[in-house]
């Protein structure tokens, strides 16, 4: 979000330009990578940069003062889930960068780098390294936000699984990532989501410049309407994309450890992006209510109509943001302690339990408090952007990125 402009993205008389590139990356946000690359673009312009983001199938211009505007475009060749499943399969490689390799969207990138010649660049993943080694002009300054640790998302995915083809497509995963890493070049910057991932890329490579720019509120906005609390049954919103093995399988927990318990005095509506045909099924078998596909205004009315938002992950890769989120949005959150793992300073409506019955008894017992509100104040005040992407201006400054208007 756009509120208040700073003069540290003007050089010589002039805004600066960042590019960010992110072949995933939906608009609006709808998943917890999206929301990360869109709320950093945002934050960034905030301070006074102009930030264009180059999604999967938009170009969204963010100047500030200004509101944000978005290009859409289509391009062919996305590969299914399937597809690139067998692919992964078939030539032990590596699924998300298999997944999003598409030709006609690197075309869209090097038309705009061709154009516009941005001084920074700001690519997802390390995956992504083939796309910027191959762009037709190299920014002055590239960096890498890793996201999460993909080692520790592996390796957990690794001990929790069963099947000996997931195991072994995930051990691939992270041969491709060691590989990754090993390939950057000395001094390459490296932007990490906390602290732990950090220091898992850097105790692998010291000789690369690391920052820290963690988790931040910047989309969400406090609701403003909270529903009744004295009805029964309670209205529970699971937010977030619907395609991927995380929500799934924190979806298929909640309804194995949690549902059975509260079931009678909980109505469940599961709402994001792309539901997967197991999301569907386990939709109509729990007559859970599915949402999909919406725009930022109807997310927010779901947070709105929601008594308690759940989160539900047996491990934290990628919970934090959801996490901060349904917070900031001041909407009570039942989780677990694999679902703030990142140690989160979480107001006085959340409750963390990996205990059915301690879910049920919240469900039953909260209601709404007079310090709510100042409670998700301070909470969005501790995670706002100006707070969290410090390491990342400083760095921007450091070069001379000079737009002429």
């Amino acid at each position: 979000m756009i509120n208040s402009v700073s003069n540290s993205g003007i050089q010589n008389g002039h805004m600066a330009t960042v590019l960010s590139i992110a072949p995933m990356c939906s608009y609006p946000p709808m998943d917890g990578a999206s929301t990360r690359i869109i709320s950093v673009a945002s934050a960034i312009s905030d301070a006074g940069y102009i930030v264009t983001v180059i999604g999967s199938n938009f170009i969204l211009t963010i100047t500030p003062g200004q509101v944000p505007v978005v290009t859409r475009f289509t391009v062919h060749g996305w590969r299914s889930k399937r597809k690139a499943a067998i692919l992964a399969i078939c030539t032990a490689g590596h699924y998300p960068e298999i997944k999003f390799h598409n030709p006609e969207w690197q075309r869209v990138v090097h038309d705009y780098i061709n154009v516009n010649h941005p001084k920074v660049l700001i690519t997802s993943y390390l995956w992504t390294m083939d796309i910027v080694q191959n762009l037709p002009f190299q920014p002055e300054l590239i960096i890498y936000d890793t996201h999460n640790s993909e080692w520790q998302m592996y390796n957990t995915c690794i001990l929790e699984s069963h099947n000996p083809i997931h195991k072994w497509i995930w051990r691939n995963a992270i041969a491709r990532y060691d590989a990754l890493a090993h390939a950057l070049p000395s001094g390459t910057v490296l932007m990490h989501i906390s602290d732990a991932d950090l220091m898992d890329h850097k105790t692998r490579r010291p000789d690369l410049r690391h920052i820290l720019v963690p988790l931040c509120a910047g989309l969400a906005v406090s609701r403003t309407y909270q529903p009744d609390y004295t009805i029964m049954p309670k209205q529970l919103l699971f937010c977030g994309s619907l395609s991927g093995k995380m929500s799934v399988d924190a979806l298929t927990y909640f309804a194995n450890n949690f549902w059975p318990t509260i079931q009678s005095v909980s109505q469940v509506t599961i709402a994001g992006s792309n539901p997967s045909k197991q999301v569907q099924r386990m939709c109509q078998q729990y007559a859970w209510q599915l949402e999909a596909n919406f725009d930022i205004h109807r997310k927010t009315e779901l947070y709105n109509e929601a008594h308690f938002a759940i989160l539900p992950f047996k491990h934290g890769s990628g919970s934090k943001l959801k996490l901060i989120e349904a917070c900031s949005y001041g909407v009570p959150v039942l989780t677990t302690t694999g679902g703030n793992s990142g140690g989160l300073h979480l107001p006085s409506s959340a409750t963390v339990s990996d205990n059915a019955i301690d879910w049920y008894c919240a469900i039953q017992s909260i209601a709404p408090r007079t310090e709510w509100l100042a409670e998700t104040e301070m909470f969005c005040e501790e995670y706002a952007p100006v707070r969290t992407i410090g390491q990342l201006l400083t760095m921007l400054s450091t070069h001379n990125m000079v737009h002429n208007l």
